[in-house]
């Protein structure tokens, strides 16, 4: 012990795994041993969980902790039934020992760790894992030998079946080029001439858009778990004939049968190519137009007046000004002037399009097991039964529904809550099949037809979500922003300033100007030429934890919340990036 040591008073210190303890000169406090979670602390026979105060008398004994954690195997299924996966983690056994710590009057033991990794598991557990899963083909011996013998946590293979061999998707020969939707931002000095912003193909009647080539059928294969698997069916794609379009059976064709704009949507299993005209109005939105509503594309070359509004089913276009209006688009704004004291919403309603995504396939699904099964029971009727074919499809289909009717139901109820110009490009005839589907079995039996009719219901629907643009992909362009709201389920580009404004966005939000006053929202990136104001003027961003905040230049009073993390600026400052790195935010200049 050195002669600075000896000298100590109310000291603690660990030397070779032991308490060593300086008692406090008179008046002096005691010194206090604060417990650890790896250690276990008696004093005098009592464990302390809490500080506790040490006298020179006290028999005090520190005993680091073992632990031992179990390890896990978990089997899982390929989704295609093809393959087994053990993901083994092995057992660990933690051995600690105290740290030697230098005297303190505070002493919080340390310890050191060593840990041992053993096997989580026997080659017998390993199989009667894969047998509870149903596991009987393709077992791979050696890997079920390196999975018992692991030490370190890792995916194994341990069964693999023979995949069936693929057979030939239908093909598309498409004769027309739809240009990319590549949105233009502006440079700070170069005018927006929005009406470039877009390039179209056009078309003229007689013309051939597509022509298809038939699928062909593969070969089936085996699963992990013995059972036959059948060859994936290839895909088919239904050609689909839009307005202004018609298809020609015979020679699987799509022909126009009018000049405009050829679009083209696909869907799972369909391709639908329509001819869309756009609306322009020549000069402002006001009382000699009245309130704009439009099933597709809307180009203003004035302004939108105070108090009116304009709804489009697509792209909207002002080449003016928006002055105390209400803007809603499906798919775009481009407001090539200034938005005052306004609310714009633009993208489609997200939330319909989550469920009728997801169910739309869970109903799809359910035609396609309810046909099956009353094409196995049609095979084996007998002949003397065939005068009571229908009711027996009847009862089996109330057998089998399995939700298919409160699905159906749910469907119909999210499709009425709709606005019904979004109902109108959904088609309002589907919403009454299913309608009329809902009252026929209200009391009654389902029918085969029901089945075929709704069937083809779900198919046209899920083709008619595909018309709305991905939530992500709707934007809103302007140049400055006054006073106003602004909501959209994709990206904001302002090429000026925002003031005292709100504004929220699915995706980016960039701000090429100043952004001074009120609450700007992201669901991505954040890139803002000044925030703030040098008078202190409130203004926050918020956006998720993977996001970045790129900032030109930044005031005192600014607030940047990132995830959970928020920063307050206090000063002026340049040239700042802003991110969250292993859950800190991080500030960079």
């Amino acid at each position: 012990m050195s002669s600075e040591a000896g000298s100590l008073t109310g000291h603690l210190a660990i030397q070779n795994g032991k308490l060593v303890v300086w008692p406090p000169a008179e008046g002096e406090p005691l010194p206090v041993l604060v417990p650890s979670a790896y250690v276990q602390v008696l004093v005098n026979g009592r464990l302390c969980t809490a500080d506790v105060e040490i006298r020179p008398e006290d028999a005090v004994v520190i005993t680091p902790l073992e632990e031992v954690k179990k390890g896990s195997c978990l089997i899982t299924l390929g989704g295609d039934g093809l393959t087994a996966t053990a993901k083994v983690v092995p057992s660990i056994k933690i051995m600690r020992s105290l740290r030697d710590m230098l005297p303190a009057t505070r002493l919080t033991p340390a310890v050191d760790e060593t840990v041992t990794s053993f096997p989580a598991v026997s080659i017998e557990e390993l199989r009667a894992l894969l047998r509870a899963e149903g596991v009987v083909f393709g077992l791979q011996l050696g890997v079920l030998v390196r999975a018992a013998n692991a030490t370190v946590e890792s995916d194994f293979l341990v069964a693999e079946g023979v995949a069936p061999l693929p057979g030939t998707d239908a093909t598309l020969d498409v004769f027309f080029t739809s240009a990319a939707q590549v949105a233009h931002v502006a440079d700070d000095d170069e005018a927006v001439d929005f009406k470039e912003r877009f390039e179209f193909t056009g078309t003229v009647p007689g013309q051939v858009l597509v022509k298809k080539t038939p699928a062909v059928s593969g070969t089936p294969g085996r699963g992990v778990k013995g059972e036959n698997i059948p060859a994936p069916l290839p895909k088919e794609i239904q050609l689909v004939a839009g307005d202004g379009v018609v298809w020609q059976q015979a020679a699987e064709t799509l022909v126009a049968v009018k000049s405009g704009r050829p679009v083209a949507t696909q869907s799972r299993g369909s391709y639908k190519v329509h001819i869309v005209p756009d609306m322009s109005v020549r000069g402002n939105v006001d009382l000699s137009t009245g309130n704009i509503s439009f099933l597709g594309d809307v180009s203003v070359s004035g302004d939108v007046s105070s108090g009116f509004s304009v709804w489009a089913g697509g792209k909207l276009r002002v080449n003016g000004v928006v002055d105390h209006g209400l803007i809603q688009a499906l798919s775009s704004v481009l407001v090539r002037e200034n938005i005052m004291s306004s609310q714009l919403l633009v993208g489609p309603p997200q939330a319909f399009m989550r469920l009728a995504t997801q169910l739309l396939d869970e109903l799809s699904a359910d035609s396609r097991r309810l046909s099956s099964a009353v094409l196995q029971l049609k095979k084996v009727i007998p002949e003397s039964k065939r005068l009571y074919a229908a009711q027996l499809i009847g009862g089996l289909l109330d057998q089998r529904d399995e939700g298919f009717r409160a699905r159906v139901s749910l469907l119909q109820t999210e499709m009425g809550k709709l606005d019904t110009r979004i109902l109108h490009l959904l088609g309002g005839d589907l919403l009454h099949t299913i309608n009329a589907f809902l009252k026929d079995t209200e009391h009654g039996s389902r029918t085969e037809a029901h089945i075929a009719e709704l069937a083809q219901v779900f198919a046209a629907l899920s083709e008619k979500v595909m018309i709305f643009t991905p939530p992500d992909k709707a934007f809103i362009s302007a140049r400055n922003v006054v006073g106003s709201t602004l909501s959209c389920s994709g990206d904001i580009v302002i090429q000026g300033g925002c003031y005292n404004s709100k504004v929220q966005a699915g995706g980016r939000v960039e701000v090429q100007g100043v952004f001074r006053g009120g609450e700007l929202r992201a669901g991505g990136d954040v890139k803002v030429k000044e925030l703030g104001s040098k008078s202190g003027v409130s203004t926050n961003v918020s956006c998720p934890p993977q996001a970045r905040v790129i900032l030109g230049t930044v005031w005192e009073n600014a607030i940047v919340t990132i995830g959970l993390r928020k920063h307050t600026f206090t000063k002026g400052q340049h040239k700042v990036t802003l991110l969250l790195e292993e859950g800190n935010l991080m500030i960079r200049g």
